[in-house]
């Protein structure tokens, strides 16, 4: 460090030489001092950069323009069991499942040459030869001048994400038809809310047909008035309640109001909430039944204490 007038002190490159004279003894020293502050600052900030890309949960890939991985975080180790100075050198092809088809690839490099940023999931293939899914990013890197130097590929592993999903579709399919026989009202719904099923019963009162359905979010037909209610009580399933009387309000797709009840429960994988089946029954008749009951009721003792003389007691 070289200290300036003001006492501040600030990073310096310095290279020296030696002078000497004819007799090849050493007469003077030159040095040359740079200021590289603005080098050492760049540098600190790479540092952290880099500290931060290591310690990430996702996985990171710096490729060159041809592909060649030319830097991997920790993250890329764990997840495809291929170590830092196996990946150096190579191309992503390694992790490559056969899952994909060609046109595939053709996709994502017609769009990342052209600038663009490729988005996808992907099904690789770990060192072990086991598959595992990702969802991806890959961007291009540009120079001053607008060219592309280098590729960088962030990735989140949505494995246990993916064989859940696969676990909640072969369960809905071994009950699919058992489901869609039944007059009840049947749905499944995934813990974000999305509708991930509903039987013939169901998609009949609700007007919907099965592809309008599949992965609308339940707020979109649960009755206003009864959606705080409704929502608590999905919620009460996924801690892993067992509700076993519900009564709520739906909306059909030409806007009629659904009266229902029954009951709910989430199933669990390893712990985790998979989806919250609802087993219904329409009772809007019963409610409508209800209401002009206490209709008449409130008329008739609105008449009997307008007129209590009128009243006999037998």
């Amino acid at each position: 460090l070289n200290r300036r007038k003001d006492g501040s002190d600030f990073p310096i490159s310095l290279s020296t030489s030696v002078i000497r004279d004819d007799q090849g003894q050493p007469v003077a020293l030159i040095g040359v001092a740079a200021d590289i502050t603005e080098r050492k600052y760049a540098e600190q900030q790479m540092k952290e950069l880099s500290s931060v890309v290591e310690q990430t949960a996702d996985c990171v890939i710096i490729t060159n323009r041809e592909g060649v991985i030319q830097y991997v975080n920790a993250a890329f180790e764990k997840d495809t069991g291929y170590t830092r100075e196996e990946a150096l050198g190579k191309t992503p092809r390694i992790l490559e499942s056969g899952e994909h088809d060609p046109r595939f690839f053709k996709v994502l490099w017609e769009t990342i040459l052209a600038g663009n940023v490729f988005n996808a999931v992907f099904i690789n293939r770990n060192k072990a030869g086991e598959l595992f899914y990702e969802q991806k990013t890959i961007t291009p890197l540009k120079d001053p001048e607008g060219n592309i130097t280098h590729f960088v590929s962030t990735a989140k592993n949505i494995t246990e994400q993916i064989q859940a999903e696969k676990v909640l579709k072969q369960s809905e399919e071994r009950y699919r038809d058992l489901f869609e026989s039944t007059s009840d009202l049947i749905q499944t719904v995934a813990p974000d809310g999305r509708l991930l099923f509903a039987n013939r019963a169901w998609r009949e009162k609700l007007g919907y047909t099965d592809e309008e359905l599949t992965n609308l979010n339940i707020d979109r037909v649960v009755h206003p008035d009864a959606q705080s209610h409704c929502f608590q009580t999905f919620q009460r399933a996924l801690d892993g309640e067992k509700i076993n009387a519900i009564e709520t309000r739906f909306v059909t797709k030409q806007g009629k109001v659904l009266d229902v009840e029954g009951s709910i429960a989430c199933r669990f994988e390893a712990g985790k909430p998979l989806a919250v089946s609802c087993f219904l029954r329409d009772i809007s008749e019963r409610k409508q039944t209800e209401q002009r009951l206490s209709a008449s009721e409130t008329r008739l003792r609105t008449i009997i204490e307008a007129e209590p003389e009128c009243v006999k007691t037998v």
